[in-house]
């Protein structure tokens, strides 16, 4: 009885990991998109794109749908009608729609079309894209070809964002820090070049001592030679931000240019206003409320807001706390009670090396969910197979 009670709980525990596994791996599919002839000579030649659907592994999914809708420049041939190898396209909604993708499988959809107006505009960008939160990779589920009239060398599409670090110290501190870091990703599909990036400051506060630290910056402005298609680079700029003020933010213009074609240029330049909360940013007199956007304590434990594991963790609770009410409550509590316990950790050198002890298994299951997973398993077959020799003794 107690051999069979023993083979019970480890065919039970290899089923629950399997399950597991597969729930957490969910599905990986990936979206390739070609077109014949890139560089058309004329407005008047049909050309054809090609989206390929492949599911590269993982459980089979129903209902899986691909966006893509020909830009206002194309339009459908005359008496020309898309193909798909498998399920249905509708040209107006730009939705191809499979009902079941198993894995293996690989479907195609091709797309004639010719230019709407009778014009060659200087790009013309088609994009497909797979949405879904269960799909493994989300690296691969967009794909986007250009049509480049003749003279134009490349197809560009530069956006940015930005977003703040705050030192951990008492708000009132002269030496407080302030992080900018500024993104700017280039869509593609081809490679930008001479990319130049600048910021302004608007409004009537200006931040004491703003600089870019990045290299390849001058006073406001910043420049790349090389941008490539699908890759981002960041710009970090640093200020104490300690004002004997009450100000509760501060408004920058940001702006990208580059010497490549761009054809959306409308995400290229933002007017953003950082605000500040009263554990961050401003000494307000003892005022306001809020928390800071960092995490507090493990800033404090790893010195640095720019640190690779800090990254790890506002992952984490931008996706996974921030998404639901439970979540929100702890984040609130966080920044309510973390700042004065960070001041402490960030002035002991003993309790900084025990936070990040504390924070490391967390870090290293939040980095690799899969390989903790199969430890965890291995690590309870060890103790049941050990238990199982104990009983036999």
């Amino acid at each position: 009885m107690a051999t069979q009670r023993f083979w019970v709980v480890i065919v039970g525990v290899l089923l629950f990991w399997c399950v597991l596994s597969k729930a957490w791996a969910s599905y990986d599919i990936s979206i390739n998109k070609e077109v014949n002839n890139p560089n058309p000579t004329g407005p008047d030649q049909t050309i054809e794109f090609k989206v390929t659907v492949e599911h590269l592994r993982g459980a089979s999914v129903g209902t899986v749908v691909i966006r893509d809708k020909l830009p206002s420049a194309l339009r459908l041939p005359d008496v020309m009608v898309p193909y798909v190898s498998a399920g249905k396209y509708d040209i107006d909604s730009g939705e191809w729609v499979i009902e079941l993708l198993q894995e293996g499988q690989r479907e195609v959809l091709i797309i004639p079309a010719v230019y709407s107006d009778g014009k060659q505009s200087p790009c013309a960008v088609n994009i497909a894209k797979f949405i879904s939160s269960s799909d493994f990779d989300a690296s691969n589920n967009e794909s986007r070809v250009a049509l480049r009239a003749p003279g134009v060398e490349a197809c560009v599409d530069l956006w940015i964002s930005a977003s703040k670090e705050v030192d951990v110290k008492d708000p009132c501190d002269p030496d407080k820090q302030l992080t900018y870091t500024f993104d700017v990703t280039n869509a593609g599909p081809d490679d930008a070049r001479n990319v130049r990036f600048s910021i302004a400051e608007i409004g009537q506060f200006k931040m004491p001592g703003l600089r870019f630290i990045s290299s390849g910056c001058t006073g406001f402005e910043c420049g790349i030679e090389l941008l490539r298609a699908g890759d981002t680079h960041s710009f970090i700029a640093q200020s104490k931000v300690f004002s004997a003020q009450p100000v509760d933010g501060h408004s920058l213009r940001m702006s990208a240019t580059t010497e490549s074609n761009d054809y959306a240029t409308e995400n290229n330049s933002s007017d953003h206003k950082f605000q500040f909360g009263g554990n961050e940013g401003f000494c307000l007199g003892g005022g306001g409320s809020g928390g800071a956007a960092s995490c507090f304590i493990a800033t404090a434990a790893y010195g640095s807001p720019l640190d690779e594991r800090i990254t790890v963790l506002r992952r984490f609770r931008d996706r996974w706390l921030l998404t639901n009410a439970p979540g929100k409550a702890i984040v609130k509590n966080y920044y309510r009670y973390s700042p004065a316990f960070a001041k402490r950790i960030a002035e002991k050198p003993v309790l900084r090396a025990l936070v990040r002890a504390f924070l490391y298994p967390i870090i290293f299951v939040l980095s690799y969910p899969l390989s903790s997973l199969n430890s965890l398993m291995l690590l309870a077959l060890c103790i049941l197979w050990r238990q199982r020799l104990r009983a036999s003794l």
